[in-house]
This record gives C-alpha cells, structure tokens and sequence, in this order.
C-alpha cells in the first residue's frame, strides 16, 4: 500500500451528549468531567486523553464537538487562566494547556449521527494522510516499563502494510456486549497481532461464541476494540460510502461499519493486542472506576 505509515495526526469525537452521565453532562459535556490523576492534580479527561496522544508523538488533533460545547472546549485550552494558574504555582499546566491548544483545530458536529461519522467528518482535514483515532470518553492508562498504547499502536502501524491496525484487549465472554468484537488468525512474525476476519458491534456472547472465535486465545475470551486505531486515508472512502448510503447501526454510523467493509473487501487490516488499560468514563460507574484504578 502506498503512503506514509507514520501517523502524527489524531481524531478525536467529543461530541456525543453523554445520555449515561445524565444529569451532570446536562452541566458540562463528559469530556470536561474531572479526574484526580496520579500526580495529584485534577484534570478534565479530553486533557487527559490529548496528554496521551502527545506522548505518543501525535503533533496535531481535531476535536469533533458539538457546537454549544466548542466555546467551553476554546476556554479551557487558551491562555486565558494563564495569570490565575501562575498565582497558584501551577505555571507549568498553563503551559501545557496553551501548547495543547496550539495542536487543536475544532470541527463542529451538529447532531450526534454516530462514531463513524463523527470520524468522516475530518476526512478533509486529515489531507489524503492516515490518522490515529482515540475515543473521547476514554482514558488510556499505560502498563508499567513499556511504551505507552498509543505509541505501540503506531508502531505496529509503522511496521505492517495494512488498511489500519486496531488496539485490541483481551475480554471475557461477559464483558463483550459492550464492546466491539473481533475475531482473527495471529500473524506468524508477531503473536501479539490478529489479522481481522469478522467483527461485530456490541455482540452477545453467545453470537461472539458461534461467529467470533479467536485461535491461541485462553478460555472463553475474546478479543475487543481497545479505544485505539490506526488507519490509513481508505478509512475515509468506507466511510463515505456508508454515509452516501445512510447504512446505519443502532440509528448511527458506526466506525465497526466501515471497518467490516474493508475486511469484506480483502483489505488487511489487523488487531494489536495492547499493554495497558483503556478505561471507559462513559457512565457513572466507569467514571468512578476509572477514579479509583488511577488512584491506585
């Protein structure tokens, strides 16, 4: 496949209306609810998600937002607290509020229609290049003394010619209805690496038992979307084609959508197995999980 396989751009969708954190995302969306992190400060978790992709080496991001929040979201990623945060000894995080700032380019949805659309959305700003795509209501919490799951999933990227590589983890067979769900045959070169043959959004278990089988896989276990993906720009085309055709999922657009087309279609696309945890802060028990795992 021709192109470039190093990704330094990423697309994040904040704009859905967090029905799951109802009444408090009615006050301030789920992407500004704050977490304490691990060095003691409290932070909005869109800080904390874009923290992870500049370690990662992306450079640039577009927020996909919903038009009422864009303002908050240019607020709180401004100079503007700069004097305040100075007074208080926090300097630093002015700083780094400003440079986040500086790498953000906002593009307003406005209606939630789905994961998938929210990510056609920045087909013209990502400019014919592959793009990382991070969940925005998710914290990625890295394993001690490796690299952090964003930069292993660029790696791989980096190393396969594929349409795209997708985190994956590994879930039991209870846990796969919240999930998207995979099924693969390992790459001899990499046992970490799962070349995709089917997938389904949200499955039962017993649909993942007949239909989404893994081999080399313990148990009653899984493989599951992990929050992260790498796609090369035909992510783009899939997704214009569902979109032209208002094929929809559940009454959205879905990313799994587009991905099960390019696998239809013999394109490679992979899964990578992650070291680390994605935490889901979607609902009032993932936020206050997520809380207490990072505290830990």
């Amino acid at each position: 496949m021709a192109g470039s396989r190093h990704i330094t751009q990423a697309v994040i969708p904040v704009a859905g209306r967090g029905r799951r954190l109802y009444p408090a995302s009615l006050a301030a969306p789920k992407c500004l609810m704050p977490l304490v992190d691990a060095d003691g400060i409290a932070r909005p978790v869109i800080h904390m998600i874009l923290r992870a992709a500049v370690a990662g080496g992306i450079e640039r991001v577009a927020l996909v937002v919903s038009p009422e929040h864009e303002p908050l979201l240019r607020r709180y990623f401004s100079g503007r607290y700069r004097d305040e945060l100075t007074r208080i000894g926090k300097a630093e995080i002015a700083d780094e509020l400003a440079a986040l700032g500086e790498r953000l380019t906002y593009l307003a949805a406005p209606s939630p229609e789905g994961f998938g659309h929210a990510v056609w959305l920045t087909r013209d700003w990502a400019a014919g290049e592959p793009v990382l795509v991070m969940l925005g209501d998710t914290v990625i919490v890295p394993a001690l003394g490796v690299k952090p799951p964003v930069g292993q999933l660029l790696e791989h990227f980096g190393r396969f010619d594929a349409v795209g590589v997708i985190g994956a983890a590994v879930t039991p067979a209870d846990g796969v209805h919240l999930c998207g769900t995979l099924a693969g045959e390992p790459i001899e070169t990499d046992s970490s690496v799962y070349r995709i043959t089917n997938l389904m959004e949200k499955p039962s278990p017993e649909q993942a038992r007949r239909s989404l089988r893994t081999p080399g896989l313990a148990g009653d276990r899984f493989l599951t979307h992990f929050g992260l993906y790498a796609f090369s720009p035909e992510v783009f085309d899939a997704l214009d084609e569902l979109v032209r055709a208002n094929r929809r999922e559940g009454g959205e657009i879905q990313l799994t959508s587009a991905e099960a087309l390019l696998v239809g279609r013999g394109r490679d696309l992979l899964a990578a197995v992650l070291a680390g945890r994605a935490l889901d802060v979607g609902t009032g028990e993932g936020l206050a999980g997520t809380q207490a795992a990072i505290r830990r």
